[in-house]
């Protein structure tokens, strides 16, 4: 099944509709998880997301040689949000292996950090497993600075410069911290001003027709010439439609068909991979 962009009505981009499982390379230089929660974009209510961390996997753990790795669950997600590994679910990473875990959809949740639960087995000495979450294991076995394996996610009800700052204190296992608005703001992640370079360069996003029966067209000004990730995604979050798109400084025109697209409720979105743009359109 194949989606056709056309950007400034003449260059012509296919893309494959399926969600893009995530990728392990370039690898990790030393055993943790990347990037760091604080270095992540809050996601946004009710608005599509997509983050993907990569890990590596240590050769020891306190007295013992690890041998594998294999993450079985991650927990405490937000509704509408869901995981995929590289490797799929219990795939197996060798000592000093990088891997990845993507987390994608639409959060409905009430707005809050949340701590994921990362439930593994590790393989130990060729004998010996260790099941159990991440960071209780590494704990457990004394090893240094384990909460590097802790992935904490941040949700806020509306788009904007600030998102509450990451509580790296909430160690416990699916913890959720809901958030009351005392919370100490930090400038959201992306450019100097703290809004992302597609949040900050992009306005006036519009697609018509909409409702969508055939062909439409996206529209928007950009301040400057930048490569940006352009998809689609249903009301559920996933993705049906990927490419990156090259734009340019001024008015930048998209074109999609709908082709085997069901009818709906969609959203286009314009990333940097630091923040994003979303529009949301139906399609008849």
């Amino acid at each position: 099944m194949k989606k056709i962009f056309t950007i400034c009505a003449s260059l012509f981009l296919t893309g494959s509709i399926m969600a893009q499982v995530c990728s392990p390379t370039p690898p990790l230089s030393e055993p943790k998880f990347d990037p760091k929660p604080d270095s992540v974009a809050c996601m946004v209510k009710n608005q599509p997301y997509s983050q993907t961390f990569k890990f590596r996997i240590p050769a020891t753990a306190g007295s013992f040689t690890i041998n594998w790795m294999a993450i079985d669950s991650v927990t405490n997600l937000p509704a509408g949000l869901t995981y995929e590994l590289n490797k799929g679910i219990g795939g197996q990473y060798n000592a000093n292996e990088t891997g990845c875990v993507k987390l994608s959809g639409t959060p409905t949740s009430t707005a809050g950090q949340y701590r994921l639960g990362i439930y593994v087995r590790i393989k130990v000495n060729n004998t010996l497993t260790l099941p159990g979450e991440l960071y209780e294991v590494a704990s457990s076995q004394g090893v240094a600075d384990a909460n590097k394996y802790v992935i904490w996610v941040r949700l806020k009800d509306a788009a904007g410069p600030n998102c509450p700052c990451v509580d790296t204190t909430r160690l416990t296992t699916n913890d959720i911290k809901v958030y009351d608005g005392t919370e100490t703001m930090c400038p959201e992640v992306g450019s100097g001003t703290g809004i992302s370079d597609v949040q900050s360069a992009i306005s006036q996003l519009s697609i018509a027709p909409n409702p969508v029966s055939s062909n439409a067209v996206v529209e928007f000004i950009s301040e400057k010439t930048a490569t940006y990730t352009a998809k689609i995604t249903n009301l559920i979050g996933k993705e049906v439609m990927q490419k990156s798109v090259s734009i340019k400084a001024g008015n930048n025109s998209i074109s999609f068909n709908r082709n085997e697209l069901s009818g709906g409720v969609y959203f286009f979105t314009l990333t940097d991979g630091k923040g994003l743009i979303t529009k949301r359109f139906i399609i008849e």
